[in-house]
């Protein structure tokens, strides 16, 4: 949510106070990038505010997305796995050593074969041996910041979501599972492995805890 740069000024060089009802009015902004930018998915905000006072008027609205690439990096493999008909695991990391207690990121990088019509929430939980959950992360992609909506076919989305483990958690053999869900009704997206159906969720780690 930080800001990186903005451009300001009167829609197109007139005051609102001159407009009448039903105008449309055209604007147009410019701005620079900065040469260090780097590479991930961006949000353009436009907002209003009162001059006099800075006082804002209403929420800054999402008007569209930039992505910006590193024509150096990893080219991410096949995909491990595919929610639905179109959405692919590429990348699975566990970013930290899971303990009693700690938090245990977990790093997920998706791809869409095409646009999605659906805002999926992406879950995350911790099974036991039992197949019990003893903890859990849903939240939307990048924590609501890209919705599966605005993201671009074929463009990897690296999502980071965490786990708390309960600070009572019991020496044993652990399962992360991760999958897909539309929010409005709960129903979780089919995923397949090889093109042979596996569920609808998939173990995209394992580990012990003494």
């Amino acid at each position: 949510g930080q800001e990186l740069l903005r451009d300001e000024g009167w829609p197109w060089g007139s005051p609102t106070s001159t407009w009448a009802v039903n105008d449309v009015w055209p604007d147009g902004h410019e701005l620079t990038l900065p040469a260090d930018t780097g590479p991930g998915f961006y949000a353009l905000e436009v907002s209003f505010y009162d001059p006099a006072n800075f006082d804002p008027l209403g929420e800054p609205a999402i008007i569209d997305y930039l992505v910006v690439t590193d024509p150096q990096a990893d080219v991410p493999g096949p995909a491990q796995a595919r929610w639905g008909d179109a959405i692919d695991l590429l990348q699975v990391g566990l970013a930290g050593e899971p303990a009693p207690g700690a938090i245990l990121p977990v790093d997920l990088t998706w791809q869409t074969q095409r646009p999605l019509e659906t805002d999926y929430t992406v879950f995350i939980h911790l099974l036991n041996a039992n197949g019990a959950v003893v903890a859990q992360s849903d939240s939307p992609p990048l924590r609501g910041f890209l919705p599966t909506t605005v993201w671009p076919p074929r463009q990897p989305v690296a999502d980071r979501s965490e786990l708390m483990l309960p600070a009572g958690l019991a020496p044993g053999t652990y399962r992360v599972v991760a999958g897909l869900y539309d929010p409005l009704d709960g129903t979780r997206l089919p995923v397949a492995q090889n093109g042979a159906p596996a569920g609808d969720a998939l173990t995209v780690a394992t580990f012990e805890i003494q």
